[in-house]
């Protein structure tokens, strides 16, 4: 049972870092892209059989919070469950020291991505 669990978990890594991969390449045409951080487990390197890819996006934009939402998810077409949260960067400072959600990515997240 042990190695069954983890051959899963080793599984489910090697699809979401491929999956990861497809994503910032394809996040690297936008050039309103600040910077990419990934956060949760896959940053941690705890990961189950059921996680996620977690990811803060920095850009400059004028879009509303549910508007760039939607736009990421419409140009990814993701193949894996994504948690994404997509900030402007006067956005992102005011949060990373009062929202305790950013305030964790920010202290166990990676930078991806930065132009």
């Amino acid at each position: 049972m042990e190695r069954n669990n983890r051959s899963k978990k080793e599984a489910r890594k090697k699809e979401l870092v491929r999956e990861l991969g497809r994503i910032i390449n394809a996040l690297k045409k936008d050039k309103e892209i600040k910077f990419i951080m990934l956060f949760g487990s896959l940053a941690r390197g705890d990961i189950s059989a059921t996680s996620d890819v977690g990811m803060i996006i920095v850009k400059g934009t004028k879009k509303k919070f549910l508007d760039r939402l939607d736009e990421i998810y419409s140009t990814l077409v993701p193949n894996v469950a994504l948690d994404i949260l997509v900030y402007t960067p006067e956005e992102f400072e005011a949060m990373k020291n009062t929202n305790v959600s950013v305030m964790n990515a920010v202290k166990e997240g990676k930078i991806l991505y930065e132009p």
